[in-house]
């Protein structure tokens, strides 16, 4: 009697069917970085993991330099890096931390020039924002030409916004390498053809905007990681169910419950996509401006869910290349960290009919954060945020326990909460504790071969971008001080 055998294959292929089979490989791969069993590495698809770099150096001063863009136009690469401080802004509170998105001080925008000298030069720039904005903490940054985009969560100092400036080298040797002009920023949908439906980012999309891609001077891709807006001192109370996924049914309702009750929300996204919410987000003009002011700009939600989409970079075609897909204009790669992805997609059509098409993706071995296109155009720059999700979270929860007995300890004594960035670190200059090993990914998009050029445990508490410049590696964290300069062969 075969019943019970059918039955039983029936049940598991319907069980199956629930699984992203390809994401089993992540608690694998975690095993194995806890054990390194080379035979099983090989078979997994992990890439050997590198000694620690030696002779690199850590230019101190951007709190959470969390993204880097490079920019070449009109002299040598310079590279612009932001201010998060993602420590305060996601992982802390002020019941239990001290420290929250209204403690931290506004952040600036810093440019990195020098590039070959022993010791580039990092300077704090001066960034202008429109008059109703008073604070600036930047999450992602893209380039379209002269023109930096900026994801800025000002919270209550001008909400949720893309900021834009038109970028000018200095004319002084001596003087900031670069001159920031506003051109204005995007701050939601501004409705339907009919002028109705507009949202705000700060109601719809508080805090979870995470990445942008522009593709022109009005348009953009953006990436949101979190599911749904974060209230982050009180802001951010819409709703985006009829933005993100059809409402979900009783096994998705079910599934979620469950995930929330045993705290692994994170996992169950991960392995089931009925629970991906993440979505890639397509700004456009919608009223036909060709400058750089739009008086209506219209944002729709493209692509397939994700677990957590994050990074996010585009490419135009090249003259006389084969568009990979009918209709398409460029290439948009975006990275969803628990994953361990980063998905290739064909931009087709414009406006109100632009889609992605799906072409390729390429599995890395450690949590991915931001992506970068290399200056050739022939490959892929990734930050490696953490190695195993263990890495990655354990040093996160240190960070917050230390937090917490600092805010303790400095209440009973009467004096100022320290910033959690302060307890990465035993010391100003000593290794991060618990080491967080992170480092540059690079992946070759003819061979489609993901390697990794550089991981460091003692120099850096996690890695979310990096960039191959000449014969160095750059790289920023979001929430340790400062920028770390490698040999790219050391």
């Amino acid at each position: 009697d075969f019943t019970p055998i059918a039955i039983a294959a029936v049940g598991c292929g319907l069980l199956l069917r629930e699984f992203d089979v390809a994401a089993l490989r992540i608690p694998v791969l975690d095993y194995l970085e806890a054990r390194r069993f080379s035979l099983l590495d090989q078979l997994i698809g992990a890439v050997p993991i590198p000694d620690e770099p030696k002779g690199c150096i850590r230019l101190k001063g951007p709190i959470g330099a969390e993204d880097a863009v490079v920019w070449t136009e009109g002299g040598p690469p310079m590279i612009i890096t932001g201010e998060l401080d993602a420590g305060v802004h996601e992982f802390t509170d002020l019941e239990t931390h001290g420290t929250s998105a209204s403690t931290s001080p506004r952040g600036t925008l810093w440019a990195i020039d020098r590039l070959s000298e022993p010791t580039p030069r990092l300077t704090a720039l001066e960034v202008p924002l429109p008059a109703d904005v008073s604070t600036l903490h930047t999450h992602g940054l893209g380039l379209h030409g002269d023109v930096l985009f900026a994801v800025n969560h000002a919270f209550q100092g001008g909400g949720e916004r893309i900021e834009r400036w038109r970028i000018t080298r200095g004319a002084e040797p001596d003087g900031p390498p670069l001159v920031l002009m506003h051109l204005g920023s995007v701050t939601g949908h501004g409705g339907d053809e009919v002028g109705e439906g507009a949202w705000s980012f700060t109601s719809m999309l508080n805090a979870a905007i995470n990445d942008l891609a522009p593709v022109g001077i009005n348009e953009f891709y953006m990436t949101q990681f979190l599911d749904a807006p974060a209230s982050l001192e009180g802001a951010g109370s819409g709703t985006l169910e009829e933005y993100v996924s059809p409402p979900e049914g009783r096994l998705a309702a079910s599934y979620r419950w469950a995930a929330a009750r045993l705290g692994i929300e994170i996992h169950a996204k991960t392995l089931l996509p009925r629970l991906r919410r993440s979505r890639i987000w397509h700004c456009y003009c919608a009223s036909g401006d060709t400058g750089s002011d739009c008086a209506r700009t219209a944002c729709e939600p493209v692509g397939p869910p994700g677990a957590c989409w994050n990074g996010i970079t585009s490419r135009p075609l090249a003259p006389g290349e084969q568009p990979p897909a009918p209709g398409a204009r460029g290439i948009l790669f975006v990275n969803d960290i628990f994953r361990r992805i980063v998905v290739e997609f064909a931009i087709v059509g414009e406006g109100a009919r632009a889609s992605l098409k799906q072409l390729r993706q390429f599995r890395a071995p450690f949590l991915v954060d931001n992506v970068h296109l290399d200056a050739s155009g022939e490959a892929l720059w990734v930050g490696a945020v953490g190695v195993s999700h263990q890495s990655f979270w354990g040093g996160l929860d240190a960070l917050r326990a230390n937090a917490s007995a600092a805010h303790t300890a400095a209440t009973a004594a009467g004096n100022p909460t320290p910033r959690p960035h302060l307890h990465l670190r035993p010391s100003e200059d000593s290794p991060p504790q618990p080491p967080m090993p992170s480092g540059a990914l690079h992946i070759d998009l003819a061979s489609g071969k993901v390697s990794a050029k550089l991981v460091q445990r003692r120099q850096l508490a996690a890695i979310s971008w990096s960039h191959g410049v000449g014969d160095r590696i750059f790289m920023g964290s979001p929430w340790d001080d400062g920028v770390l300069v490698c040999p790219r062969d050391p």
